[in-house]
């Protein structure tokens, strides 16, 4: 236990096993009871998948490498972050990881911000977890000079107006009444600094950070990253911090899949990452695979290689990639198809089958996965 108890009263301590002898506590002339022990067990979180819950139901969340380039992303009241016409009370209220760490941020006079200065990028963009008190309108901007703001109103959930060079707003729920509002950077609109201010109304113009309806908002969790998407919080205390590319790679062997038929599925759905290819391949090396591939500029594609030859190359299959997909290749001798959301939307007469799969993995996958499974055997159309 941390920290020795001096005077009477009641307590609850916390202790963590660090050493491997069992030497246990020792007590000096203790007067009192013990009571509502409990022992913890605490995983080691490593090769252990993420879990995203924000759409309501579960998926496997995997992302790029990114950074969090505000190096104070929770406390606001750090000299990084500078107050204008506004205060900061730090752990005033539960934020979304659970922890008493969200801030309340005040209005002192009009013109109410806060502003961090770091390095941008272009793309870039910006997020931050909000939750109404009763200031309605919340504007993300750039420090850039010029019309580069995002406009939110965090009580109804709507998405206002943004200025040049600013787009891809949304707004997020992540329950118990707190939202992620973020928005991308790019061009001119790429600067030294960034803001979190309020506004008048969802039509305030970049110079409109005024006092609106309120003087109150929760904020939490922070984030500026050189993408041109916002992926999950990365906490910061005191300097940036990466997190690494997710991976996941090695399920199953040669005698886990059958290569003479079968049926790769998967229900996923893309991140929105512009020039990046997401891939899940049935494999036993790079000449000899089946690869579903999520491409840009929202297209499926469907790759077959045997001895480096390719059998099937299934191309232009457009569809939203970043709403959840149910995908289905059937591979057969002579035999392929393609299934998305149960309808055909491909076939091939021609083509082997790649020998001696030994592997199922994501390739350089960005998005977030429900489903994944091979079928051991050529479904039907109808069971497709």
């Amino acid at each position: 236990a941390q920290g020795v108890i001096q005077s009477n009263g009641t307590f609850t301590i916390y202790t963590e096993k660090l050493v491997t002898s069992n030497t246990g506590f020792v007590g000096n002339d203790f007067i009192g009871s013990i009571d509502n022990v409990s022992v913890v067990e605490i995983t080691d979180a490593t090769n252990i998948p993420r879990i995203d819950y924000t759409d309501g139901t579960a998926s496997i969340l995997l992302e790029p490498q990114s950074t969090n380039l505000i190096t104070h992303s929770s406390d606001f009241s750090n000299g990084s972050w500078s107050k204008v016409n506004s205060s900061i009370t730090i752990n005033n209220q539960v934020s979304p990881d659970g922890t008493l760490s969200a801030s309340l941020m005040t209005s002192t006079s009009a013109a109410s911000y806060i502003s961090d200065s770091l390095v941008t990028a272009n793309p870039s963009n910006f997020s931050v977890f909000v939750k109404y008190i009763d200031q309605q309108f919340v504007q993300l901007y750039s420090g850039a000079s010029g019309n580069f703001h995002a406009t939110f109103d965090i009580q109804n959930q709507v998405i206002g107006a943004s200025g040049a060079w600013t787009s891809n707003l949304k707004i997020e729920n992540y329950g118990n009444n707190w939202y992620r509002i973020s928005c991308v950077f790019t061009g001119a609109a790429v600067g030294s600094s960034v803001r979190i201010g309020f506004a008048q109304s969802l039509t305030s113009t970049w110079g409109g950070l005024n006092t609106g309806f309120g003087t109150s908002l929760l904020i939490w969790g922070a984030q500026f990253e050189a993408l041109s998407y916002p992926t999950s919080y990365i906490p910061t205390s005191g300097a940036i911090a990466t997190r690494l590319a997710d991976s996941v790679t090695g399920a199953g062997d040669a005698s886990t899949f059958n290569s003479t038929e079968g049926v790769l599925y998967a229900e996923m759905a893309k991140n929105n990452v512009l020039g990046f290819e997401s891939s899940i391949l049935l494999t036993k090396d790079l000449s000899n695979e089946i690869r579903l591939n999520l491409a840009t500029n929202n297209r499926l594609n469907v790759f077959v290689n045997v001895g480096g030859v390719n059998q099937a190359y299934m191309d232009n299959l457009t569809f939203t990639l970043q709403d959840y997909n149910k995908i289905a290749v059937k591979y057969k001798l002579n035999d392929y198809s393609v299934f998305v959301n149960g309808t055909k939307v491909y076939t091939d007469t021609s083509a082997l089958v790649p020998p001696d799969m030994n592997e199922l993995k994501f390739n350089n996958f960005a998005g977030k996965v429900k489903a994944l499974a091979v079928f051991n055997e050529a479904l039907t159309d109808s069971e497709l």
